[in-house]
């Protein structure tokens, strides 16, 4: 029997007795593992030649575009026939002719909604599978539709929609006979009409042109043919696209030369969240094989004593290593596979298109599952170093001694490392971010370039995130070799401590090998989740500031300027209050200067608050308390500015409008055109968010009509309350029906938050692994020093209590150097994010200081065992 035969016999044996542990390393591996396989299975379905043939033809071989041109009347034509196609094609064709999509507006009762319609007599054929699929119910015959499930929503039908009516908001009507989808735009309001029904002959008349493709199905031999060999399609009036030359994009391993700045970035950026991660596996890992190998010690003896060399026992522990690492990398392989397969409908949903079969490139995989294995190994090496060098007399015994003799240069070397890769990072942000001008105050820094017309000096992202993520990845090295320091000079200065913090301080100085890679992991964990959680909350403030919101959440703006006539935006308004009840109209008035008698067009030109400083500016309205209470995101109330408007005052938003003696300078014309420049007290009122379509101050009626201005209406506002939000779709669905221009809040729903939370838990979870696997690692190598404890009098509790200050040590340590870390590194990824500041989100930051170390404190004081079972000392 070879040597690694019998070691890895043994490593089997061990991993089956030791079934939890072995558990929990296989774990450990395979999380990793299957992350990057979701990823790469992901990729290669999305980007795979299957999806971009399926979207661009459906079943077809081929799809032919007539060329149209417009006649006289403006309407689309082509002299192109069906025939003509059939008779260019191989004998044993088939060919169906499908119209292009349009967009119409389509009622039921109480409901409009606007929708894509697609004409056809072919829902359910293959070769047009590409532009609608049956997904319940039939195929519509004549006086019949099918709807997608979005539409069915948006026109408030019962149930699915199936036995419904639906109808053109003036003009004709049909059944609804089944559900269809856009297979991908899953989320598309969607109706597909039979063409021979009156609904289709009275969408084509408003449409004007109708156009559409000849999809092809070519006989076998012919299924790979090139436009040679299709020459008689040439001679037609017609664009042909083959889908057996179709190209695709997708980019492998092997193609990285293709590969754009931005997919190489985002590359680099998966590559430091699995650098991590892997770093991660291989900390905690190592951690439960030196409990393993702590635990096995005995039997390492035995194998000594029978003639077994330091080698024959290194290769006994890494045994166990290539084993868990291999049994992870399958293990995880195939959980991220399976966890695309499983996750399939939510992922359909996500990315609003359907999945073709599920790709993976073979190549990624076995790599992924060779980093696996190789971390396994990896976790493994320095418990098998280390078993390896145990003298027979001490394994046999069972007795760890402590090793004395310590590098003075790794603590050195560790800070050097540490310096570099700041001030690497450091650098490479710093002209990441740089430029020729930073006048520009917000949005992301490679729009310097738009606005001053240069971007000289300023090192792309590619280069500059390959820096940053270079420096990051040293600092952890130096972490790495620093944190056994840092507990050596914690020890030190333990001893004005309390008893059971003493004891554990200078255990974990004494046992520097268990708690400094426990201690790099978790600072690594938590530097990541506050890395990530301070650069989401940069981003997002960043293009806050960049991109502020058109009108406050839950308001609907219905755009007066652009109306037809009063009547209809009344129409617009009642439809809205129709959809929501419970909405409150509140008109939007401006003030301009008096009529210029010598101009030829009465131009409504609105005025303006001129700031004293220059640079910023305000749009005068006509103060309503409600309008105001609105405008300043709902944080001011209608009686504060019904007081200020009460008083003679204008309201403002923006303190720097305000001159020094309290007044703001409104700036106009009077009724000859001169330049006027009027002042008036104001009050400043408090405000979050600045929005784009209101005005940004507000004088009292009287003193516009005092003044002769004009007033005129610009817009109406429809607040509504937070629990109408759903029906805030059907409503401007409605509205936009009657023609009237809409403007509303974003109403997607902020996930950061719950990221961020999401994130504090994932450090904290890792932060327990560590700290119990190093708690319990404590217990093995101190088994001898914990009977003491009992035979001279401790209680249980008070070995309790010092497993909890074993952990509260690491724990407070690892989230020390964790903030420190994940500060840097936020601090330099920032350029990348386009924000102008770094923002701590201290909230989430407070949870994770606070909640790790309790954490940790209460499991290792729960999972330690109060009573020690008997031991001998061996000399």
């Amino acid at each position: 029997m070879t040597a690694w035969r019998a070691a890895l016999r043994l490593a089997r044996r061990d991993a089956l007795r030791h079934k939890w542990r072995s558990l929990l390393i296989v774990v450990l591996i395979l999380a990793p593992v299957a992350a990057a396989t979701g990823v790469d299975v992901l990729y290669r379905t999305q980007t795979s030649p299957a999806l971009e043939r399926e979207r661009a033809f459906g079943g077809a071989d081929a799809v032919l575009y007539p060329n149209y041109t417009q006649d006289s009347t403006g309407v689309a034509t082509t002299g192109l026939t069906q025939d003509q196609v059939e008779r260019a094609l191989p004998a044993g064709s088939r060919v169906v002719f499908e119209q292009t999509k349009g967009e119409a507006i389509f009622a039921a009762p109480g409901h409009l909604a606007e929708a894509s319609y697609l004409i056809t007599n072919h829902l359910g054929d293959p070769l047009t599978r590409a532009n609608a699929h049956l997904k319940s119910g039939r195929a519509p015959k004549t006086g019949e539709v099918a709807i997608s499930p979005k539409l069915a929503d948006k026109l408030g039908l019962a149930g699915d929609g199936i036995g419904a009516t639906i109808s053109l908001r003036d003009g004709a009507s049909a059944k609804v006979s089944g559900i269809a989808r856009d297979p991908f735009c899953l989320s598309c309001a969607l109706v597909v009409v039979p063409g021979n029904s009156d609904l289709a002959r009275d969408l084509n008349a408003d449409a004007g042109n109708v156009d559409g493709a000849y999809y092809i199905d070519l006989p076998k031999q012919f299924e790979n043919a090139s436009i040679e060999q299709l020459r008689d399609l040439r001679e037609l009036d017609l664009y042909v696209q083959l889908r057996s030359q179709s190209s695709s994009y997708e980019i492998g391993l092997g193609d990285l030369s293709r590969a754009s700045g931005e997919d190489l970035k985002a590359a680099a950026l998966v590559t430091l969240v699995a650098g991590l991660g892997l770093l991660e596996v291989v900390l905690l890992a190592g951690t439960a094989f030196a409990v393993g190998a702590r635990r096995q010690t005995r039997d390492l003896g035995m194998i000594a004593a029978q003639g077994g060399s330091p080698g024959d026992l290194r290769r006994v522990v890494l045994a166990q290593g290539l084993l868990l690492g291999l049994v992870g990398a399958v293990a995880g392989v195939a959980a991220g596979i399976g966890g695309v397969v499983a996750a399939r409908p939510l992922l359909e949903r996500i990315n609003n298109e359907v999945m073709i079969g599920i790709h993976f490139g073979w190549t990624e995989l076995l790599v992924v599952a060779l980093v696996g294995v190789g971390s396994g190994l990896a976790a493994a090496m320095f418990p098998a170093i280390t078993a390896g060098r145990r003298r027979i007399v001490d394994a046999l015994a069972a007795r760890f001694p402590v090793p004395t003799a310590r590098s003075r240069w790794a603590p050195l070397f560790g800070g050097v490392l540490i310096a570099g890769g700041v001030t690497l990072s450091l650098i490479a942000s710093s002209l990441m971010s740089s430029g020729p001008s930073q006048w520009f105050e917000y949005g992301p820094s490679d729009r310097l370039s738009e606005f001053t017309g240069s971007s000289e000096g300023r090192l792309d992202d590619t280069t500059g995130s390959i820096a940053i993520l270079v420096g990051v990845f040293v600092v952890v090295a130096g972490l790495l070799l620093l944190a056994p320091a840092l507990l050596a000079a914690l020890a030190k200065l333990a001893g004005r401590l309390p008893v059971t913090l003493r004891l554990a301080t200078r255990d974990a100085a004494r046992h520097r090998h268990r708690t400094g890679p426990a201690t790099a992991a978790i600072a690594v964990a938590v530097g990541g989740a506050v890395a990530i959680s301070c650069l989401i909350a940069s981003d997002r403030e960043g293009t806050e500031r960049f991109e502020a919101d058109a009108v406050p959440d839950r308001v609907i703006a219905l755009d007066d300027q652009s109306a037809v006539d009063r009547a209809q935006l009344a129409q617009a308004t009642a439809a809205v209050q129709q959809v929501i009840p419970g909405a409150t109209v509140l008109p939007i008035e401006l003030a301009a200067s008096p009529p210029d008698a010598s101009a030829v067009d009465n131009y409504f030109s609105p005025l303006q608050v001129v700031n004293p400083e220059g640079g910023t500016w305000a749009i005068v309205g006509i103060g309503n308390p409600d309008v105001v209470a609105l405008a300043s995101g709902r944080v001011a109330g209608a009686d504060v500015a019904k007081d200020a408007l009460d008083d003679g005052k204008a309201v403002v938003f923006d303190r720097d409008l305000v001159e020094t003696d309290g007044r703001i300078a409104i700036q106009g014309t009077d009724a000859d055109g001169e330049e006027r420049t009027v002042r008036l007290a104001a009050v400043v009122l408090p405000r979050d968010q600045a929005y784009t379509q209101l005005p940004g101050a507000f004088v009292p009626r009287s003193f516009a009509e005092s003044q002769g201005w004009e007033i005129e209406q610009s817009m109406t506002l429809l607040s509504y309350p937070a629990e109408s939000r759903e029906q805030a779709g059907a409503a401007i669905a409605a509205a936009e029906a009657l023609g009237i221009p809409v403007i509303s809040s974003n109403e997607e729903k902020d996930y950061t938050r719950m990221i961020r939370v999401g994130l504090t838990a994932a450090a904290a979870l890792i932060a327990l692994l560590g700290v119990a696997m190093c708690v319990a690692l404590s217990a093995a190598e101190g088994r001898p020093d914990l009977a003491t404890l009992s035979a001279i009098g401790a209680p249980p509790s008070r070995r309790r209590r010092l497993a909890g200050a074993q952990a509260l040590v690491l724990a407070v340590l690892g989230v020390a150097l964790g903030l420190g870390f994940g500060f840097y590194f936020a601090h330099a990824a920032r350029p990348a994010t386009g924000a102008s500041e770094t923002i701590v989100p201290w909230g989430d930051l407070l949870l994770t200081v606070a909640a790790v170390p309790l954490l940790a404190v209460l499991v290792a004081m729960l999972g330690s065992v109060g009573r020690v079972p008997l031991t001998r000392r061996a000399d």
